[in-house]
């Protein structure tokens, strides 16, 4: 009775298994989309079908190819590039099995159609003192076009009027009308590739009277201004977003950062670290800090030896100024409001610096409201300014920017590199703008 059970046992499993059916690949036709995007998703059900199983008990996979991936989430197939840069047609099999092992396979093509990218530039501004000459620019190190050698571009100058571009073999001269010629120019400077695809972009080019001063842009709103033989650093040492190279550097008080004195604007994190500051200071005995009374504390008690003679608490208030004079340099203080959110005030500075006034407004996410009022220095003329972001184009208004009397401004903003900061072409004829490309750039500043 038992065997004949068995029996019966193995010829129902065995008629079982000859019913079930394989799955059954539906013709997709070829795969194509456009370069850029890196994969497709499809509905399971538009794939395969089973009759004796839900597509969701389905295994889905790929093989005869090692451009493409293929992967399931809930009912949907994802089929992508490995390489998202890659163009052409890749042929592959698509296998798809249900939880008998029962499998089907289809031959397939997936294409991707190559997109013309249009050349990008990112030329720096030329600043340059008298007596000095406009270097010659390869512009090869200054575009990009993933799509078309740099031998096929095509260059046009546009806008200017007494200085002489000529671009020749991939290479920028300037020719200026006489020897003592100094001013500023804003020229553009187009390139197109050779499916007429184009970019362009204004480029400032300006001679200034000789100068002595040099600025590094440190990064987040950090700077290090050296002239008449001092060193000044505003939110310069910081933590966030600084990288072990620039730490190290700032620990150990090496140029950039061997500063004479060293301003902070407030105290977070993003413009200040109080152990790194601490550091630096113990490195390099001759540096004076002025700072907010939270961000002093932080240091002496990291550092005691440093000592309070070396150091300048400030508590300000809105509105409140306060006129100091550390490491030899007279500094004028304020606290502004620069954020509703804020329980305390920020801090601007302002100073002279051998035959240069520099104001510095940096305040990080100031709000909409932040009005002419609210500038501690409305009014009041400086050589040069450097204006946070925030303030410059938070909405796309200048906010408060004509309240701020400059002959240069410089935009600070909280990125460590600077191309998410570049200058405003809306800030008015009377405005000329100093932009910084890259972390640590060094430029001398114009001293007209």
């Amino acid at each position: 009775m038992r065997s004949r059970l068995a029996i019966l046992v193995l010829l129902v499993l065995s008629l079982a298994a000859l019913a079930n059916e394989s799955p059954r690949i539906h013709d997709l036709g070829p795969i194509e989309v456009s370069e850029g995007n890196a994969f497709v998703i499809l509905k399971m059900d538009r794939v395969a079908e089973d009759p004796d199983h839900g597509v969701r008990d389905l295994e889905f996979s790929i093989k005869d190819t090692e451009l493409l991936w293929l992967s399931t989430v809930g009912a949907q197939v994802y089929l992508g590039l490995v390489d998202a840069s890659w163009t052409g047609t890749e042929t592959f099999t698509l296998v798809v099995c249900d939880p008998e092992g029962a499998c089907a396979e289809r031959s397939m093509s997936f294409t991707v159609h190559a997109v013309n990218d249009p050349p990008h530039l990112n030329i720096p501004d030329q600043l340059i003192p008298s007596p000095g000459a406009f270097p010659e620019l390869d512009l090869s190190g200054f575009v990009e076009d993933s799509d078309d050698p740099f031998d096929g571009l095509h260059w046009q100058v546009h806008g200017a009027d007494q200085l002489d571009l000529e671009i020749l073999e991939g290479k920028l001269s300037v020719s200026m009308p006489s020897d003592d010629w100094t001013g500023v120019e804003m020229i553009e400077i187009r390139v197109c590739d050779a499916s007429a695809a184009c970019d362009a972009q204004v480029v400032t080019f300006a001679r200034t009277e000789g100068s002595e001063s040099e600025l590094h842009r440190i990064g987040n709103g950090g700077f290090v201004l050296e002239a008449a033989g001092m060193k000044i650093g505003w939110d310069a040492l910081f933590s966030i977003r600084a990288t072990s190279e620039m730490t190290a550097l700032m620990r150990a008080a090496e140029a950039p950062f061997d500063m004479d004195l060293l301003l902070v604007s407030n105290d977070s994190s993003y413009r200040c670290s109080p152990q790194i500051i601490a550091d630096n200071m113990v490195a390099n005995l001759s540096a004076h800090l002025i700072a907010p009374q939270s961000v002093v504390d932080a240091v002496l008690a990291l550092a005691p030896e440093i000592g309070t003679e070396r150091c300048v608490a400030l508590e300000l208030g809105s509105g409140e100024t306060a006129t100091l004079e550390a490491a030899g340099v007279r500094v004028r203080a304020a606290g502004y409001t620069a954020h509703p959110s804020r329980s305390h005030a920020e801090f601007a500075y302002a100073f002279e610096l051998g035959e240069s006034s520099f104001l510095y407004l940096g305040g990080h996410e100031l709000d909409a409201d932040f009005s002419g009022g609210a500038n501690p220095f409305s009014g009041q003329p400086f050589d040069f300014a450097f204006i946070s972001m925030d303030l410059i184009d938070g909405s796309g208004d200048d906010y408060d920017v004509h309240s701020v009397d400059a002959s240069w401004m410089i935009p600070v903003c909280s990125s460590l590199r600077a191309n998410r900061c570049g200058c405003i072409q809306n800030w008015g004829a009377r405005f000329f703008a100093l932009c910084f490309e890259e972390t640590l750039q060094r430029r001398y500043l114009p001293s007209n």
